[in-house]
Parts: structure tokens; C-alpha cells; sequence
């Protein structure tokens, strides 16, 4: 029997491949940009303002590695991805903070924390990897009614995302939330959002 990943585990996985995303988009595509614009390699570019600690990277390194890189330009190179690896650990753990704070803010109904989360760039449509719930599943669950007004005012909201169990946000709303109202107002949602999708809703997917 294979043993399940804990939820830890999950979400390190799952912070450290959007950390890697990240962090090739802050430090290495504008080296990158540098190194199709230095065509002599005179240039040393910074990755980012908030890059501190990291090394600088020769944007003509880049280019030179492939050929015939001496070996002081190995080792420049390797030591800026030993500093790109912990960068890519430390944005994973400040993802993993503000995932637990997103999600914390959700089910408590605190409408300022969330807004002020979202406002930083972190996905509104985010899924927990273990339960696939978002944070409109987790108002809606929680009859967080202000929460859930911020996220309906966010605009972002994909209403058709389902948790683990196939359930949508309408369904938690009734379920656990004891909130027809709201139950009826993200069916709503729902509805119009698959139908401007071609999309047939059912309450549950069925197997295929």
C-alpha cells in the first residue's frame, strides 16, 4: 500500500513548483531580457530591487555558458543558482504563510485580511491541493457572509470550481453554511457562468 502524502507535504509540493515559477519570473527572464540585449557582456544586471542577498548574474554569461565558459564563469553561474535554489525555498515558505493566512482570513469571515491578501497577487482561485477547496467554498461553508462579499466584489471568483468531492461553492452554502440565500445566489452565478461557457452544470460531475 503506497502511503498518502500528508497535507504538509502537499503543500510543499505544491508552493515549491509555483516558488520555481516565480522566481525564474523575478530574477532569471530579466537576466535573460539582458542577455539578448548585451551583445559584448559588459553589462551586469541586477535580477530585482528586492533581490538582496543574490548575486549578481552576467547577462552574457548566460549566453557564453553553452560555448566555452571558463571557470570562474562556472562558478559565478553555480553560485547564483545555489542563491536562485534558496530563493526559490524562501518564496515557497512566504507562499505557504500567506496560503495558511488566505484561507484562515476565509473561514473566520475577516473581509479585510482577505481583500488585503488578494490585493498582494495571491490567486483568488486558489485550490487547498488536499481538499480542493477555495476560499469562496470555505465562506460559503462557513456562512462568512463578508468574507464572501469581498470575493464576489474581487471579480475574480470561478464559480465552477469544485472541491474534492465534486461539491460546489452553492452546495457547502447549504450543506454546512445553512444559508439558502447564499446557496441561491452562487447557484445563480453558477448557472450564468456555465451557460456563458456552454457548459451543462450538474450538482456532481458524473464518473466517467
Amino acid at each position: 500500500m503506497i502511503d498518502q502524502p500528508s497535507q504538509k507535504e502537499s503543500l510543499q509540493a505544491y508552493f515549491h513548483e509555483a516558488a520555481v515559477d516565480e522566481v525564474f519570473k523575478r530574477y532569471v527572464e530579466p537576466a535573460l531580457k539582458g542577455a539578448d540585449e548585451d551583445e559584448h557582456g559588459n553589462a551586469m544586471k541586477s535580477f530585482a530591487p528586492d533581490a538582496s542577498g543574490l548575486e549578481m548574474l552576467s547577462p552574457a554569461l548566460l549566453k557564453r555558458y553553452a560555448e566555452n565558459p571558463t571557470n570562474q564563469e562556472k562558478e559565478d553561474l553555480l553560485r547564483t543558482i545555489m542563491s536562485l535554489g534558496q530563493a526559490i525555498e524562501d518564496t515557497a515558505d512566504e507562499m505557504i504563510s500567506l496560503r495558511n493566512d488566505f484561507m484562515t482570513a476565509a473561514k473566520r469571515g475577516n473581509a479585510k485580511r482577505l481583500k488585503a491578501i488578494m490585493e498582494t497577487g495571491f490567486p483568488v482561485n486558489y485550490q487547498d491541493p488536499v481538499t480542493g477547496e477555495t476560499a469562496l467554498h470555505i465562506s460559503a461553508g462557513c456562512q462568512a457572509r463578508k468574507t464572501l462579499r469581498v470575493l464576489l466584489k474581487f471579480g475574480r471568483c470561478d464559480f465552477l470550481l469544485r472541491d474534492k468531492q465534486g461539491r460546489l461553492a452553492s452546495e457547502l452554502a447549504y450543506l454546512y453554511g445553512r444559508d439558502p440565500a447564499v446557496a441561491r445566489l452562487l447557484g445563480i452565478k453558477e448557472r450564468k457562468q456555465a451557460d456563458a461557457n456552454g457548459i451543462r452544470l450538474t450538482r456532481r460531475p458524473k464518473d466517467k
